[in-house]
C-alpha cells in the first residue's frame, strides 16, 4: 500500500511544479487543460512519489523559515522543527547591539538553510557554514546565490569546527543523531537522503559529543550553542553539555509537539 502524507496537497504540488504555476495562479486555472506531454510528466513524477522518493527532491525545492531553497539528494530535507535553532539564534542577536558584528557558525550546513535564514534577518551577522562533505557545500553555495549572500555567508568544508578560528557568539547545528540500528527502520522517505546527514553512531551522539568538546576553546565568555536533538536524547546530551561547559546555564525547548528538540548553552563567565 502507498503511503503518502498529505496526498491531496502533494499532488497539488507537483502539477503545479509541472505547470511553473504559483497557488494563486493553479485555482485560477483549473477549467482550463492541461497538455498531453504535461500530463505524462505529472504521472512520471507521481510513480517517483509513489517509490518513496521525497517530494523535495523530485521538485528540487523545500520551504523553510519562509524562504524558498534548492534540495537535492546531496542533502538533507530542511524540517520545520529545525526553524527553532534560527529562531532561538535570532533572540540571541535581537540582545545584542545592532552594530556590532556577530559571528556565528552554521555547523553541519546541508543546504544552508539555517545559516542562510538567520542571515537574511539580521544584517550584523557574519556565518561560517560548515560541512564535511562537498556534494552539500555545493547546494549551500546554490542557495546562497539565489538568495544574494555569497558575501556575508563563508562556506567551509571540514570536520566539525576544525575549520574555524574563534570566537563565536552562536553555534547552531543539526547534526545526524538518529542510532545506526534504526537507520533501518525509517519511514522510506527518510532513508532516501542521504547516510551521512542522519546516522549518529551506536547512540545518535558521536558527532553532538564531538562537537562539544571542540565549543568551549572556540565560544566567547557570552556566547551561546544552540544543538537540535532526538528527544530521547535530551538527559545523555544535557550530560554531555555540563561537563564541556562548566560555567554555562544549559537548558532545553521543546518543540510544536512539546518534545524537547533544542538544548541551548548560554556561557555566562566574568
Amino acid at each position: 500500500m502507498h503511503q503518502v502524507p498529505d496526498p491531496e496537497i502533494e499532488s497539488e504540488v507537483l502539477i503545479r511544479h509541472v505547470l511553473g504555476l504559483e497557488r494563486a495562479e493553479f485555482f485560477a486555472s483549473l477549467a482550463e487543460s492541461v497538455s498531453f506531454q504535461q500530463s505524462c510528466v505529472v504521472r512520471q513524477l507521481v510513480q517517483r512519489r509513489l517509490s518513496g522518493e521525497p517530494l523535495a527532491y523530485i521538485t528540487g525545492h523545500k520551504e523553510f523559515y519562509g524562504l524558498d531553497f534548492m534540495i537535492n539528494p546531496n542533502v538533507l530535507i530542511p524540517r520545520q522543527e529545525t526553524e527553532l535553532l534560527v529562531d532561538y539564534a535570532l533572540e540571541y542577536c535581537s540582545n545584542q547591539n545592532s552594530s556590532t558584528e556577530i559571528r556565528i557558525a552554521d555547523v553541519g550546513t546541508g543546504s544552508g538553510a539555517i545559516a542562510i535564514a538567520i542571515a537574511i534577518n539580521r544584517e550584523n551577522a557574519h556565518i561560517i557554514a560548515t560541512d564535511c562533505d562537498e556534494k552539500a557545500l555545493a547546494v549551500t553555495r546554490m542557495n546562497l546565490q539565489k538568495h544574494n549572500l555569497a558575501d556575508r555567508v563563508h562556506v567551509s568544508q571540514g570536520d566539525l569546527l576544525e575549520t574555524i578560528e574563534g570566537p563565536l557568539d552562536i553555534c547552531v547545528a543539526n547534526l545526524p543523531y538518529i542510532r545506526s540500528a534504526e537507520i533501518p527502520e525509517l519511514p522510506r522517505e527518510v532513508q532516501r537522503e542521504p547516510l551521512l546527514s542522519l546516522d549518529g553512531g551506536s547512540d545518535g551522539l558521536d558527532l553532538i559529543r564531538r562537537l562539544l568538546l571542540q565549543l568551549p576553546a572556540l565560544t566567547k565568555p557570552n556566547g551561546s550553542v544552540f544543538l537540535e536533538i532526538s528527544p530521547e536524547q535530551l538527559h545523555p546530551t544535557l550530560l554531555l553539555a555540563r561537563a564541556a561547559f562548566r560555567d554555562a546555564e544549559i537548558t532545553y525547548r521543546n518543540d510544536m509537539l512539546h518534545l524537547p528538540r533544542i538544548v541551548v548553552i548560554n556561557r555566562n563567565t566574568p
